[in-house]
């Protein structure tokens, strides 16, 4: 196993063993058990529901993206099941990109295109999607602050998103300028700046805002009611408080260096739930892997027809 596949799992047991040791006077396998078989089997299947609403919002925008980039007209069914088999596998194979390098060779196969093109629109998809993301965790501050939260975890993270968004245009900017100077990386320079202006020309319309904001309130809304599903099986208290924290639990999870979003998920909710409901460690421990645990099982459905529709 290369050693770019170990490290979000190197990372990933670094996060989960120093979230432990911190609360490891209040953390207790016995208690985390018992929380986990008292969950209410009803509020997790209906879960399920607005997971995959997640999902569809995600996936709309990826056909969005591709459609403008490609001229074509990509099946949403297809892009759909493509698009929870790849998720499903990110569980499975311990590389944390495992989802868009299986996108990236079904999109190139799939439109008859280059690998480089294919790449392209997955990268542009990813940089919108975690645009969207930050955006509404950004907005939902406000919310945080009414729920509780800590005011300085508050500052430290709406600082960190605003950072996000400042320096997305000097890394674009200053990235193409520094690929410029050294020789051999000059068409990486120009592939960066012709990205920027894809992006600049494809969402500067009203209708293109429109829609990439439809979107992106369908894949967070979406999954903002599916985790408040989750925290409500197991019977927690300050549902709102889930609600604001929601969109801070999608960003952190679809960071590309864990495995499957373990390890920075039970991190951020830990120490955002802590202080705030007064909830057992015990009981956000178990909600945060119920999150992980869901989205999986949402994915199955449309892996399954995806793999038979590929024997077919």
């Amino acid at each position: 196993m290369s050693l770019r596949r170990l490290v979000p799992l190197a990372l990933t047991a670094a996060f989960l063993l120093a979230t432990l040791y911190v609360f490891r006077d209040e953390i207790a396998f016995e208690r985390l058990s018992a929380r986990l078989a008292a969950v209410d089997l009803r509020y997790l299947a209906s879960s399920i529901a607005f997971f995959l609403l997640s999902f569809a919002g995600a996936v709309y925008r990826n056909k969005f993206i591709i459609d403008r980039a490609t001229g074509s007209s990509m099946s949403f069914k297809y892009l759909f099941l493509v698009s929870n088999f790849s998720y499903a596998l990110g569980y499975i194979a311990p590389i944390s990109i495992a989802a868009e390098v299986l996108r990236i060779g079904v999109i190139k196969t799939h439109l008859a295109i280059t690998y480089t093109k294919s790449l392209r629109i997955v990268v542009i998809d990813k940089l919108l999607g975690f645009t969207g993301m930050a955006l509404f965790a950004l907005l939902f501050v406000p919310l945080k602050l009414a729920s509780g939260v800590d005011r300085g975890v508050t500052a430290v993270e709406g600082a960190l998103l605003l950072g996000f968004f400042l320096l997305v245009p000097f890394v674009v900017h200053g990235g193409a300028l520094m690929f410029r100077r050294i020789p051999g990386l000059h068409p990486l320079s120009a592939a960066l700046l012709e990205d920027w202006q894809f992006i600049a020309d494809n969402f500067s319309g009203r209708r293109d805002i429109l829609i990439f904001i439809s979107c992106s309130t369908m894949a967070v809304g979406g999954f903002a009611v599916a985790t408040v599903l989750v925290a409500a099986a197991m019977h927690l208290d300050s549902l709102a408080l889930i609600f604001a924290i929601s969109p801070t639990i999608l960003l952190v999870q679809n960071v590309p260096l864990f495995y499957a979003g373990f390890g920075a998920r039970e991190a951020i909710l830990l120490l955002m739930l802590g202080n705030v409901s007064g909830a057992d460690p015990n009981q956000v421990l178990g909600f945060s892997v119920l999150v992980g645990v869901m989205l999986f099982v949402s994915a199955i459905p449309a892996t399954l027809a995806f793999i038979v529709r590929g024997r077919n």
